[in-house]
């Protein structure tokens, strides 16, 4: 679970790079959204830790998702 917070992290640095304003705005949304999601590292190996970070990602995952598709038209 930690590895896969870490990715997402990392792919949204990446994605930083070269963007319009408005896929900036989204971006910031999902990274304050993702580091609520982070929560203390050493409770990540709890299985109920896991399946709230799970939920919790495919929440921020949802609120970001109107955002980028507004950027795209």
């Amino acid at each position: 679970m930690k590895r896969l917070l870490i990715t997402s992290l990392v792919a949204l640095a990446a994605s930083v790079a070269a963007q319009s304003p408005c896929e900036a705005k989204c971006n910031q949304q999902a990274s304050d959204c993702l580091k609520a999601c982070a929560g203390d590292p050493k409770d990540a190996s709890k299985p109920d830790q896991a399946k709230r970070l799970m939920e919790c990602l495919k929440t921020c995952e949802a609120q970001v998702r109107p955002c980028r598709e507004g950027c795209r038209k």
